[in-house]
């Protein structure tokens, strides 16, 4: 019974703690009382389900108590994701608040569940009750940092086309995107109409994707460094990738390549541990989110390589093929049938992107400087870095002059060609880079790092009097790097390296989407040179015809065909406004001012303009030349 009441304990604080937060997340609040009787019985029934499954736990539990006890607690971790809410962002979106408090819940409920089953085994056998458990609070502590970007910035063009595609499939208006130019696998856009049909259309929405996907990729980290290396290069990595500003500002977009890093991760994960079939499929799917995902080929062969299964390497290719056409052949269906009126997603991919060929060879060496200036982001910590540069020599030395103690500096030694090989060959290929491309890296930078911390407890681990030693500097060795990364987070967590979406550039587009749909009548003509995409999310579902202009010229064109509608351009603050009124005002059209969005800091980050024939009163064209810019 005193059990029973231990492990009720935790259900009943976390009860407590949803019944605070259905208090301030009831949609209503105090001034609804039947929604907070709701919020307080959903409360009540949480507690009431997890003190039984508890007390089940304890009536099975023939081992005592201190067992079942630590076998039952990593069941509470999923929810630290709770904190959370303690950020604005999350509170002030529902459906990310919904998903945190749906994830955690169901991630418990499924921890519990195995805790039941793994009860019968031979003590210390469940692995719920050993260090390695230390993975899931650094987890929690990598979600939560992905999650307080979650609402950070506005989409930057690709996103707000991807999300787009997304509610295009998600409300039904074109399930195969018959209606669209896509230059993109399927997978991601059908993953986000998924979302969007589950939890709303918002940008958070769109980024939980991502989001869950990057917390995935610190779970399989752990896993792979584990069965390679050991429990402390599993932990040390883990923590590693989910302090990476690099990938805590990646996490939070809705660009496709973090679920695609993941999904290739996951490949050599299941190939690692012999599952050769869904290790093809999850590459396929892979392949299927971004065409990229080859570049991980040669890491996939490793790690079959690696896996030492019984199964025969010619059984195995076989295998992974064959997932790797149950992955492509529907994408496969989808492109050339379903949307066979239009030109294949690798043709336009490729128009939009570049001819994938050789790069000239005197463009070679400044796209590999580049790429080697933005790999310093992985950890955007100069000690790191340089320890990463001078240690990994060191640390192939050292294996190659012990390779008879081990497989792993054969592991090492693969890690490292395969981050040369990825460089060069992104620097080699000629289509457009983007430092997101190098997110493939994030985790066999870590792993690789890993190695190298723990180096000297490699070097002395032989040498019986350094015992208490090594013990010390395996402790602080997470403490040290904690301290190293602690300022690089910090800039992260302000969004302030050049990765994942444009800080501050599109900051305030939700406001001018709100002051089209109270201001501006239906039928109205939206015209736009720069904020189409943006325009093809936020604004989804407005009653506007939408207009691009390529030049002025163009514009004045179709402002005379349409004397009788209303006639909007936004100006964001990049765009050349000065040439646009000019030739306006040549044409015998100007600009009214309706509207200046500012961003925090208080500049101007759009300018929402009326197009009117020109007036008696207003300004000359000559006057206006001479104005100063607005």
């Amino acid at each position: 019974m005193p059990y029973i009441g231990l492990l009720g304990l935790g259900p009943v604080l976390r009860g407590l703690s949803l019944a605070g937060l259905g208090l301030q997340q009831a949609y209503g609040g105090a001034a609804d009382p039947a929604r907070m009787a709701s919020a307080g019985a959903a409360a009540v029934t949480a507690i009431m389900l997890w003190l039984y499954l508890s007390w089940q736990l304890a009536r099975r539990s023939r081992v005592g108590a201190r067992r079942a006890l630590t076998t039952d607690l990593p069941s509470y971790l999923p929810f630290l994701a709770l904190a959370g809410y303690a950020h604005p962002a999350v509170r002030a979106d529902r459906g990310a608040a919904l998903f945190l408090l749906c994830a955690a819940t169901v991630l418990s409920s499924l921890l519990k569940a195995r805790a039941l089953a793994r009860l019968d085994e031979p003590w210390p056998g469940s692995d719920m009750s050993t260090p390695r458990w230390a993975v899931w609070p650094i987890v929690a502590l990598g979600l939560l940092l992905r999650m307080s970007l979650i609402s950070a910035q506005r989409f930057v063009g690709d996103e707000a086309l991807f999300s787009h595609w997304g509610l295009l499939i998600a409300t039904g208006k074109d399930v195969a995107l018959n209606s669209e130019i896509v230059d993109k696998p399927p997978v991601f856009f059908y993953t986000l109409a998924v979302f969007f049909r589950l939890f709303g259309a918002s940008e958070a929405v769109a980024r939980l994707p991502n989001i869950l996907a990057s917390a995935a990729g610190i779970v399989i980290v752990y896993a792979a460094a584990r069965r390679l290396y050991g429990l402390p290069t599993a932990v040390l990595s883990a923590l590693l990738l989910a302090l990476s500003p690099f990938d805590i500002q990646s996490a939070p977009t809705a660009f496709t390549d973090p679920l695609m890093a993941v999904l290739t991760s996951a490949s050599c994960l299941l190939a690692l541990k012999g599952h050769f079939l869904a290790a093809g499929l999850a590459m396929g799917l892979a392949a299927m989110t971004k065409q990229t995902a080859v570049f991980v080929l040669p890491l996939l062969a490793m790690a079959i390589l690696a896996s030492r299964s019984r199964t025969g390497l010619s059984r195995a290719a076989l295998a992974v093929g064959a997932g790797l056409g149950i992955a492509l052949l529907p994408c496969a269906y989808w492109d050339r049938v379903i949307r066979a009126s239009w030109p294949s997603f690798v043709e336009v991919g490729s128009a939009h992107y570049g001819e994938f060929g050789l790069a000239a060879w005197s463009s070679f060496l400044p796209r590999l400087r580049a790429w080697l200036s933005s790999a310093g982001l992985l950890t955007a910590s100069p000690p790191l870095n340089a320890l990463f540069v001078g240690g990994v020599p060191l640390l192939l030395a050292v294996g190659l002059w012990h390779r008879g103690r081990g497989h792993e500096w054969r592991y090492d030694w693969g890690f490292a060609g395969y981050i040369i090989w990825y460089l060069l060959a992104h620097s080699a290929v000629s289509f457009q880079l983007w430092n997101r491309y190098l997110l493939a890296l994030a985790p066999v930078v870590a792993i690789l790092l890993a190695r190298v911390l723990l180096l000297p407890v490699r070097l002395l681990w032989r040498e019986r009097q350094l015992v208490a030693g090594r013990t010390v500097y395996a402790a602080l060795a997470p403490v040290l790097l904690a301290a190293l990364l602690a300022g690089p987070v910090q800039v992260a967590l302000k969004h302030g390296y050049p990765v994942g979406g444009e800080k501050d550039t599109y900051l305030g587009i939700d406001e001018v989407a709100s002051f089209f749909r109270e201001n501006v009548p239906a039928g109205s003509v939206v015209f736009h040179h720069w904020l189409g995409w943006h325009y093809s999310f936020y604004m989804f579902d407005f009653p506007y015809e939408f207009q691009y202009f390529p030049d002025s010229q163009h514009l004045i064109e179709m402002a005379r065909r349409i004397p009788d509608r209303g006639k909007y351009l936004t100006f964001p603050s990049f765009a050349p406004r000065r040439g646009v009124e000019l030739a306006l005002c040549a044409a015998g059209f100007e600009l009214r001012e309706l509207r200046r969005v500012h961003r925090p800091d208080g500049t101007v980050s759009f300018t929402i303009c009326r197009i009117e024939p020109r007036s008696a009163d207003s300004p000359s064209c000559a006057a206006l030349e001479g104005r100063p810019p607005a």
